[in-house]
């Protein structure tokens, strides 16, 4: 029998996590049972029988529900890091055998009660909406799970409920409860929180059978023990759920002992701890790699057994427009654009004001390489940068940052105004006067501005009988733009030129 290939990734401290203390994963003591249940159950369905790894991947559909409030409110959409995440994630869980690709991002479950209350009153919405797209692993991305708790795989009904504040580059959570939806129980089994002041068989809470640390001790009819107690693996360490010390969290300082008074010292940088592997994160023991891909292998899993071949690298793309360091001198509407990319099916637009991409952020999506941009600030230097991608091609690098900066002015374009109110422009013969004429009678004055390309304000008079002079002496050729506005309230823009 084959064996699945190892994997190794190192995790670092989540700085954004708002469980503080506790389990992160709400997959309780009840539902590890039926998980370990299904591992046994495969095991055994496996036993003895040959599996033939095949030489390329076999490709996991994945569906991110990222939900927000019923208004639209609230959504998770820092992109390059969820696919960071992401890819993490199918580092930790993945190896040559089994792969992750993203099937769906769906942005269309806005319901508050799913957002806010996913585990009370949102569930059945989850459940109903579950039930429609039963082809992918279903993971939907919410504002709060539980007070002390950021994720949780629901075992009767195949999805993973995940906290959207978890998602981060280094975070092992989705690693965690993936390993929970291919059978793989928490290291301590059904043990939860071990007390130092109770002996340790008074405490099983459940558990039939105790485990030891001893790896090879043998019940009375010469089982080895860790084949069924805990998490029923004996290439993990013992281990009772402890909550970890925030302190120390990658280093076991418990008080845990097995019946024969031994002291536990569980490996910490299982993904399949309670606690540890949101910091310190490692990899999964062979058995459990097995039982992965005996879970996939069983007919629970025939659902996401897809034919898919993956699409190629997806090159990043060179910026066309706006030029880097550009300034404008509007804001309205501007246009950017891009060089189509191999492979990509889709690309990302992000402009923000700031170099991080943190600071009034815009995102948005198209499977076109050019997208443009409405009413954004003016006077405002702002950051964009374009992430290229396919289902495959979620381990993106930090792309290519550009910057410019908006003009004053904003153009309202309205074509039952323009019609009302039209001008001429006149050189007057002999002189550097420029006359501009407006066809419409008005009962008061009007103020005209005039600018330069710049954005920045050179003349400004009252047009009196519908007319305006402009001395053209004290002006640089060039174009400018005027803008004046009616008594509707209506604002008039319009390119001069003057030569």
């Amino acid at each position: 029998m084959q064996k699945l290939y190892g994997i190794l990734l190192l995790g670092f401290f989540a700085t954004r996590l708002v469980a503080q203390g506790g389990n992160p994963c709400f997959t309780l003591p009840k539902m590890q049972i039926q998980i370990k249940k299904r591992m046994l159950e495969n095991r055994i369905m496996w036993q003895n029988k040959a599996i033939s790894i095949p030489p390329t991947p076999v490709y996991i559909p994945v569906r991110l529900w990222l939900t927000a409030n019923s208004n639209g409110s609230d959504r998770y959409v820092k992109y390059l890091e969820l696919f960071q995440f992401f890819c993490t994630t199918n580092e930790c869980i993945g190896n040559k055998s089994i792969q992750f690709y993203i099937k769906e991002i769906n942005e269309n479950l806005d319901n508050s009660l799913v957002h806010k209350d996913p585990l009370g009153q949102g569930f059945q919405l989850i459940v109903d909406s579950t039930k429609l797209r039963q082809d992918a692993i279903n993971i939907f991305l919410t504002d709060f799970i539980h007070p002390t708790a950021g994720a949780i795989f629901l075992f009767n009904h195949d999805f993973i409920l995940l906290d959207d504040h978890f998602v981060q580059k280094e975070s092992g959570i989705l690693c965690h409860e993936l390993g929970h939806y291919f059978s793989l129980p928490h290291t301590s089994g059904d043990w939860f929180d071990y007390q130092c002041n109770i002996p340790t068989l008074d405490q099983r809470k459940g558990m039939v059978f105790p485990e030891y640390v001893s790896r090879t001790k043998v019940d009375s009819n010469g089982i080895q023990i860790c084949n069924y107690a805990g998490d029923g693996f004996c290439d993990t360490d013992a281990d009772y759920g402890e909550v970890m010390n925030p302190n120390t969290p990658c280093s076991y300082t418990g008080c845990a002992k097995d019946p024969d008074l031994v002291n536990l010292n569980p490996d910490l940088s299982n993904p399949m701890t309670i606690g540890s592997y949101i910091t310190c994160f490692d990899s999964f023991s062979t058995q459990q790699r097995q039982a992965i891909l005996f879970d996939f292998l069983s007919p629970h899993r025939d659902y996401i057994k897809t034919i898919y071949t993956p699409k190629g690298e997806v090159i990043e793309p060179k910026y066309l427009a706006p030029l880097d360091k550009h300034q404008f001198v509007r804001n309205d509407s501007l246009k950017f654009d891009w060089e189509d990319a191999p492979n990509a099916t889709e690309y990302i637009l992000e402009i923000a004001q700031n170099i991080n991409f943190t600071l009034n952020l815009l995102q948005f999506k198209t499977t076109q390489s050019e997208y443009l941009v409405r009413n954004l600030s003016p006077k405002k230097v702002f950051y964009w940068r374009v992430l290229a991608y396919n289902s495959n091609s979620y381990c993106l690098k930090e792309p290519q940052v550009s910057i410019f900066t908006t003009g004053a002015l904003t153009t309202i374009i309205d074509n039952d105004f323009h019609q009302n109110y039209n001008f001429t422009i006149l050189n007057l013969s002999n002189s550097n006067i420029l006359r501009i004429k407006f066809a419409t009678t008005w009962n008061h004055s009007i103020l005209f501005s005039l600018f330069d390309l710049s954005g920045s304000l050179v003349l400004k008079k009252t047009i009196a009988n519908q007319e305006i002079d402009i001395d053209r002496s004290n002006l640089i050729p060039g174009i400018y733009i005027f803008k004046f506005i009616t008594p509707e309230h209506k604002m008039v823009y319009s390119k001069l030129l003057l030569n």
